[in-house]
């Protein structure tokens, strides 16, 4: 554990990433820790589009929707954005068209 101490308090960080290039990472931070943990994997599907979109978000909002009248409700669809702004836009979209279809009558709970 890395920590930032002063005299009443202590701050300890830890980043998490997958795809981060941690030696990099560590050197930067005076050769911080760096601890692997092994992880679970569970079998999944990836869905490219095949042609280009202009507004991404808007489109996997509309892929999630149309997996999501497909797929049994215990399954989860993943979207990778880049930033929280964009979660959080994607969030306010979602929450009333689920609050306002069958399908969360149907179990998927808004966000």
């Amino acid at each position: 554990r890395q920590a930032l101490k002063n005299s009443k308090h202590c701050l300890h960080v830890l980043v998490m990433s997958a795809t981060m290039n941690v030696d990099l990472f560590s050197q930067y931070f005076n050769q911080a820790p760096i601890l692997c943990l092994q992880g679970r994997q569970y079998p999944i599907d990836v869905f490219h589009v095949q042609e280009s979109q202009t507004d991404y978000i808007y489109a996997s909002l509309i892929i999630v929707f149309q997996i999501h009248r497909l797929i049994p409700l215990h399954e989860v669809i993943l979207i990778f954005l880049t930033d929280q702004d964009e979660i959080d836009s994607t969030c306010k979209t979602i929450k009333p068209i689920l609050a306002n279809s069958s399908s969360h009558k149907n179990g998927t709970e808004p966000l």
